[in-house]
């Protein structure tokens, strides 16, 4: 991994300050969903495009969503830059995009913040773009996911119960 040899006091300061945040309010956000009644909340693994291809900001950025409750990374595809994660409470599309959009700003946080001055205005440029587009996140194109890594499965193509369940159930 390479360092840029660059730090922003005030953006690491800001950086620190919202991990903070982020993590006291998804820690209220968890022990509402297990002490409210009602059904559980449904939970997703989504694939978020980073910005970057540093190892170093992907290390951290991966390491900072995994500190806060309700996200975890479980894999990085270090050649397209992407996170996968599961993501919990993801009820809708909009509960997906905020989740992107999560990331996203935790990565331009820590960029602004460590990264190389080229890094930092590939993010404000990105920055600028989403604002004009309305806001939207960054979402990888389907040919970037591989099929085999991520796809969607329909409830009826699942097993109600695991097929080796009901051997030995004929010799008794």
């Amino acid at each position: 991994m390479l360092l840029s040899g660059r730090f922003d006091p005030w953006r690491g300061l800001l950086l620190g300050l919202r991990m903070m945040f982020d993590v006291v309010r998804a820690s209220i956000e968890i022990a509402w969903a297990a002490v409210r009644p009602g059904p559980p909340p449904i939970n997703a693994i989504i694939a978020v495009q980073l910005l970057t291809r540093s190892d170093l900001v992907t290390t951290l950025t991966a390491e900072a969503i995994s500190v806060v409750p309700g996200t975890v990374v479980v894999d990085i595809d270090r050649e397209r830059g992407l996170l996968y994660l599961h993501a919990f409470g993801t009820r809708d599309e909009e509960d997906l995009a905020h989740v992107r959009r999560q990331v996203l700003g935790t990565e331009e946080r820590i960029v602004l913040a460590i990264g190389t001055r080229e890094q930092a205005a590939a993010v404000r440029a990105a920055r600028r773009h989403r604002r004009a587009t309305g806001d939207r996140p960054v979402v990888p194109e389907p040919a970037e996911v591989p099929p085999h890594v991520a796809r969607e499965i329909a409830p009826e193509h699942t097993a109600t119960r695991h097929p080796l369940d009901d051997e030995g159930k004929d010799d008794a």
